[in-house]
């Protein structure tokens, strides 16, 4: 089983050049995307680890230019049509959509099987090859809160984002399949 390191650090104001400096240097194995509004950023990391231990060895690490940082590990869940974050291309536009679901043990694993069902229709529909699903993964432990499923995109642009979208809503089992997790859902955010 593999699991996903998910770091959010939120930066002191006007810090996150000096950061992603940093960051990049040090760790060219992970994904980083950042998000940016105003003075404030908040960057986000996806390390792969083999084991559990080695998802929360850096729970307690101290960053330089950080306001807050927040880790939780995540384990991805199977769906045909992820790529795989090993396989997460340099360039485009990432689009991190997080549900938060009802506690219960079956909660996450019907969000799994209403997803891949409608995802089918969703890739067949979708014909624009503008965006790829780069992973789905759920909540283990750490400042998540349980049931938490991470969608993570990949887009060739906004604007490809866009039309990628625009064509998905053609695909009848997709727009079923996330109707029926909306009711799963307390929250949603993208």
């Amino acid at each position: 089983m593999h699991f996903v390191r998910f770091s959010k650090a939120v930066l002191k104001p006007g810090n996150v050049g000096t950061y992603m400096h940093s960051v990049m240097k040090r760790n060219s194995n992970k994904l980083t995307l950042k998000v940016i509004t105003g003075r404030i950023g908040e960057v986000y990391h996806f390390n792969q680890c083999s084991s559990f231990e080695d998802a929360v060895q850096a729970f307690n690490q101290v960053e330089e230019n950080v306001e807050r940082l927040e880790h939780s590990v995540f384990i991805p869940l199977d769906v045909v049509g992820a790529q795989g974050l090993a396989n997460s291309p340099a360039d485009g536009v990432y689009e991190l959509r997080r549900y938060e679901l009802q506690l219960g043990y079956s909660t996450v694993p019907r969000f799994r099987d209403l997803y891949a069902a409608g995802l089918v229709d969703k890739l067949q529909t979708d014909q624009t090859g503008e965006s790829q699903l780069i992973s789905l993964m759920y909540s283990e432990a750490g400042a998540a809160p349980l049931n938490t499923v991470i969608e993570l995109w990949h887009h060739s642009s906004i604007d490809g984002s866009q039309r990628s979208r625009a064509a998905s809503r053609a695909a009848s089992k997709w727009r079923q399949a996330i109707a029926d997790i909306a009711s799963l859902a307390h929250r949603f955010e993208t």
